[in-house]
């Protein structure tokens, strides 16, 4: 994989593939120079430069895949708000107005008492 191939990543399961790709191409070239088998000093030097290749890629994959988790992450937040919101509004169709108030009320208390938890 080149730098360049690295805007092609445009999901978490690709970036986990290329990761693992690169993963093994590092340890591939690792275990060349660890047992160079009556190699050149050229080879060796060029072998070196594609390990801190793929070492750099390895790195700009990892951004990217974090990045990516971020995204999902927020895609995942706007779906629960959106979906809690169109809940409000079905129940608010189908339950009293007492009864919606009631349980707007028990949710608050809940939700006080769990982060007053969590603050201490």
């Amino acid at each position: 994989m080149k730098y360049s191939d690295l805007n092609s990543i445009t999901n978490i399961a690709a970036a986990l593939q290329a990761l693992e790709n690169v993963g093994a191409s590092i340890e591939q070239i690792k275990l060349q120079l660890e047992f160079p088998e009556g190699k050149d000093k050229e080879w060796e030097i060029r072998a070196r430069y594609a390990l801190k290749k793929k070492q750099g890629i390895r790195v700009a994959i990892t951004n990217r895949l974090a990045i990516l988790r971020q995204q999902e992450k927020e895609r995942s937040a706007g779906y629960r708000d959106s979906h809690t919101d169109y809940l409000i509004k079905e129940m608010k169709r189908y339950f009293s107005r007492s009864a919606f108030l009631a349980c707007d009320h028990r949710a608050k208390l809940k939700a006080e008492a769990v982060n007053a938890a969590v603050d201490r």
